[in-house]
């Protein structure tokens, strides 16, 4: 490549003859070389040397940052105001049997006990399936925000209210979230008792063997808590038996209830749980007879012809 004091040297000196233009034309030549040389053996600067673009990088990191940060804290404050709401209506769902049971002892009244019961129905309704739709929410972000208690407590709502399709698929969906037995066994024994109900007594059962089987998932080292687990879910197994009218399969599993307890619990105990299978033992002791059949038919007629009777009876009390 040729110098700069090469360049001047050659081409400073006019032609001869040569007319003033053409001198002008061969200056400015000679200027535009130079200032090509000169752009060609200048060092160019780094990129990060540049302050300017430094700073709009930066800027752009932290503009990131704090949006990523914004979203994950609206994100958050969003998880806490719906398990907020959720824990409301689950204490007021927990809440409203309660009620119940305190308002109709303030009556004497069935007409206005009734309205009382189909009153706190139709909240209770409401609220299950509200409850319903906020923990789909949490779940859709988290599962780990819905326990199996949330679930259990809202299906057994749901069951209260005859929402029995959208209380199975709750109590599916908490079994697929069981994290120790006692959460799994209420699981299987709250299924098996709806099947049975439903009359699907060969899934009832099934659900009722799952719930036996659940230390086999989560062992325990106490011999009392698997005792009294199996114990409360053979008495209910023995119940739902009952309520189908299957009075041998109801003897054997009351039987097995009696058996897993006696080890550990007296006979002339007052324990809550001894209590109840004698409860059942003393349905047993009816079952198959003419008046059991009595009683299951008035449960089931009694809201039909209720007002039925009402109605005849001033009738009859006015022609006696």
């Amino acid at each position: 490549m040729s110098t700069l004091e090469d360049v001047t040297a050659g081409e400073v000196a006019p032609p001869a003859g040569g007319s003033l233009d053409r001198l002008r034309d061969q200056l400015a030549r000679h200027e535009a070389q130079i200032e090509t040389l000169r752009a060609t053996t200048q060092k160019k600067r780094p990129w990060y040397l540049d302050i300017g673009p430094l700073i709009s990088t930066v800027a752009l990191l932290l503009s990131f940052s704090t949006t990523y940060y914004a979203c994950r804290q609206a994100e958050a404050q969003k998880i806490h105001d719906t398990r907020v709401e959720l824990r409301g209506l689950l204490q007021r769902l927990s809440e409203l049997p309660r009620q119940a049971v305190a308002l109709s002892e303030q009556y004497d009244d069935p007409s206005v006990i009734g309205q009382i019961v189909a009153f706190i129905q139709q909240e209770n309704k409401l609220l299950a399936l509200h409850a319903a739709e906020l923990m789909a929410q949490l779940d859709a972000v988290d599962p780990g925000h819905v326990t199996t208690s949330d679930y259990i407590l809202v299906a057994t709502a749901m069951f209260n209210s005859a929402l029995i399709s959208e209380g199975i698929a709750l109590l599916d969906q908490a079994e697929r979230e069981i994290r120790d037995a006692q959460d799994g066994a209420t699981i299987y024994r709250t299924r098996g008792n709806v099947r049975f109900q439903m009359g699907d007594v060969s899934e009832g059962r099934a659900d009722f063997l799952r719930a036996l089987a659940i230390f086999q998932r989560f062992p325990t080292s106490s011999a009392f808590v698997v005792a009294s687990t199996h114990a409360l879910t053979e008495g209910q197994w023995a119940a739902a038996e009952l309520g189908v009218q299957e009075c041998e399969e109801a003897e054997t599993h009351l039987r097995r209830a009696f058996a897993h307890l006696a080890p550990h619990v007296s006979t002339g105990s007052a324990n809550p749980l001894l209590g109840q299978l004698r409860q059942i033992e003393a349905q047993l002791a009816t079952c198959g007879s003419e008046e059991q059949l009595e009683e299951q038919l008035g449960m089931v007629l009694g809201p039909l012809i209720g007002p039925l009777v009402d109605r005849v009876r001033p009738q009859t009390g006015g022609d006696k």
